[in-house]
Order: structure tokens, then C-alpha cells, then sequence
């Protein structure tokens, strides 16, 4: 019984005790775990960086024609949390205050704060300056792409598709949000410009990442070649229907009757 015991006990120091302390204590954990992500968590933090890459577009394209508007996009990164929302997933023990990504936030929160009217009080300078730094938080969500998502992302399909999908409805959110629309989902007006050019600069995201996809994949089923071109279309549709705030029910429809179904049908989501 004792022999038996001691067994146990060597088994159990091997199965689990030493593997636990070797993961907890290694120096490369934080970038497996990275590597763990389920495709619908992939897919969610791709979503979440590429909402951040279009409002900071918008905050570029934004500072030399309409700098308040641009104030406004710094405000709602703050508003949406992406920056911790990206953090919490990527650096699980590191300080929200720490990180590069916040770091880099701030200071252009700094520069953007420095001028409440940039056609005159904010220098070409300042203007190049905050155009800079958008630019370079944009490389930072690159490389954290490349160290903590696996290489071969571009060439999963699942997860790729997912990510269009999550794109696709928080576009959908934030043209509801940036609009005055009737009952019938007639558009009025834009009633938040930061809302709406999110949803214009989101859809474009969705269009770009399902262009980037390599068509030829699907050479061999004329049925898949058929649905990738619907969903080209239908993509396509859908920015040009947010570009010319056409109705949203209609918007809706395509959304749902058209994007979503073929989505599902082409990458076999569930």
C-alpha cells in the first residue's frame, strides 16, 4: 500500500506539479497564452483593433478640416475602452497605465487637448504631430497583431469571417446611434458625427478584410466562387449604403437577409 502511495504521489509530481510550476514561471507564457485565443476570442480582439484603426483614421482625416470633430473621436476611443479592452487580452498582469498602447493615447490625448480650435490656434505643426502619433499607435495594433497572434491568421478563414461579421454589426450600431431616423427607418439627419463616421469607417474595414482574402481558395466550387461574389457585392452595398445614410431598415435587411447568411453558408460558421 505504502509502494502504492509513493507512486501517487511521483505520478502526480509529474502529471501536474512540475508542468503548473514550468508554465506559471515561464518567461514566454504571456505570449502562448496569446496563441490559446478560441477562434470567436481571435475574432473578437481583430474586431476590437480594427474599430481603434478606424477611429484613428477618422481622428487624422478629421484634424485639418473639422478639429473638434477629431477631439471628439479621441474622446470616444476613451468612451469605447479599446485600448484596455485590447490590454486585458494581450497583457493580462500588466498595468492599464503601462502600456504602450496607453502611453502613446495619452500623449496624443496631450496634443489634441492643446488646441480646442485647430484651424486657428493649431500650428501645421501640431497638426503633422497628431497625424504622427495616430500613425504611430496604428503600428503599435500592427505589431501586436504580429507578436501575439498566430502568423497564419490571414489564412483562417473562420476567423477572418467572424471578424467581418463583428465589424459588420458594430457598424450597424453605430449608424443607429449617429442617426435621426422615422419609423419606418427613413434617415433624417446625422445627429452624431463621431457615431456616423465610425459605422462609414468600420463598414470599409469589413469591405477591405474580405477583399484581402485570396479569391482562389474557392477556384475549385463553382457554389463558393458564386457566394464570394455575393458577399463582395453585398459588402460593397452595405458602405455605399451608409455613405449616402440610406434607410435603415433597408440597411438592416441586407445586413441580415444577405452578409450574415452568406457568411454562415461560405466559411461554415455556426
Amino acid at each position: 500500500m505504502k509502494k502504492k502511495n509513493k507512486e501517487i504521489v511521483v505520478l502526480f509530481f509529474i502529471i501536474v506539479f512540475i508542468p503548473a510550476v514550468v508554465y506559471f514561471t515561464s518567461s514566454l507564457n504571456k505570449i502562448v497564452c496569446a496563441h490559446t485565443f478560441s477562434d470567436d476570442g481571435t475574432a473578437s480582439l481583430l474586431g476590437t483593433m480594427e474599430e481603434y484603426k478606424a477611429e484613428l483614421n477618422s481622428i487624422k482625416n478629421n484634424v485639418d478640416s473639422n478639429f473638434t470633430l477629431s477631439k471628439l473621436h479621441v474622446d470616444n476611443v476613451q468612451d469605447q475602452g479599446y485600448i484596455s479592452r485590447i490590454a486585458n487580452q494581450l497583457y493580462p498582469e500588466e498595468s492599464r497605465t503601462n502600456g504602450d498602447l496607453t502611453k502613446s493615447f495619452n500623449d496624443l490625448n496631450k496634443l489634441v487637448s492643446g488646441s480646442t480650435d485647430g484651424s486657428k490656434n493649431n500650428s501645421a505643426s501640431a497638426d503633422m504631430e497628431i497625424k504622427s502619433e495616430t500613425d504611430n499607435i496604428d503600428s503599435l495594433l500592427d505589431n501586436c497583431k504580429k507578436l501575439f497572434i498566430d502568423n497564419n491568421i490571414n489564412n483562417n478563414n473562420t476567423v477572418n469571417a467572424l471578424t467581418i461579421k463583428n465589424l459588420i454589426d458594430s457598424s450597424l450600431r453605430y449608424y443607429e446611434g449617429g442617426i435621426n431616423k422615422d419609423s419606418n427607418g427613413k434617415v433624417g439627419s446625422v445627429k452624431d458625427y463621431v457615431y456616423y463616421q465610425n459605422a462609414l469607417e468600420i463598414a470599409k474595414k469589413s469591405n477591405q478584410l474580405l477583399n484581402q482574402m485570396d479569391a482562389s481558395q474557392f477556384q475549385n466550387d463553382p457554389t463558393k466562387v458564386n457566394l464570394f461574389r455575393e458577399l463582395q457585392k453585398s459588402l460593397n452595398s452595405y458602405e455605399n449604403y451608409i455613405k449616402n445614410t440610406e434607410n435603415y431598415n433597408k440597411i438592416m435587411v441586407l445586413l441580415h437577409m444577405d452578409i450574415h447568411p452568406n457568411l454562415i453558408k461560405l466559411f461554415n460558421l455556426k
